[in-house]
């Protein structure tokens, strides 16, 4: 098996965290967000980042359609991978219920170059290749 190399890559923070409302059917608004996970949801999903609601379907399911809506409009872009979801501006269209309710701000350890797909603030990262 051949080694790998640690390369530098940038990637958009919404991959780090990221909130929606979402209305859903019935007219409730929920949050949807994506970013570090802890506890019960850490087991479950099975990793140290994904996606939660706080809608009852997903305390039982794990899953919910809400997530599902708000995957479409997060960004989530990596330098390795390209863009998570579908063009912001489609999504937006696609879906006016989904309101992005917090947008990463830039931090000192920044890329100042902007995410090539929503415009937001970079961050280095380290990846195997």
């Amino acid at each position: 098996m051949p080694d790998l190399d640690i390369v530098t890559m940038r990637m958009c923070r919404t991959n780090e965290q990221w909130v929606a409302r979402v209305k859903g059917s019935n007219g409730n608004e929920y949050e949807v967000s994506f970013g570090p996970l802890h506890g019960s949801q850490l087991i479950k999903q099975g990793c140290e980042y994904g996606w939660t609601c706080t809608c009852k379907g997903f305390k039982f399911r794990g899953g919910c359609s809400h997530i599902q809506r708000a995957e479409k409009v997060r960004c989530g872009w990596h330098e390795q991978w390209g863009r998570w979801g579908t063009a912001l501006a489609e999504a937006a269209e696609a879906d006016p219920d989904v309101v992005i309710t917090n947008k990463p701000e830039s931090e000192p350890d920044d890329i100042l170059e902007p995410c090539p797909e929503c415009g937001g603030p970079t961050r280095a990262v380290r990846v195997g290749v």
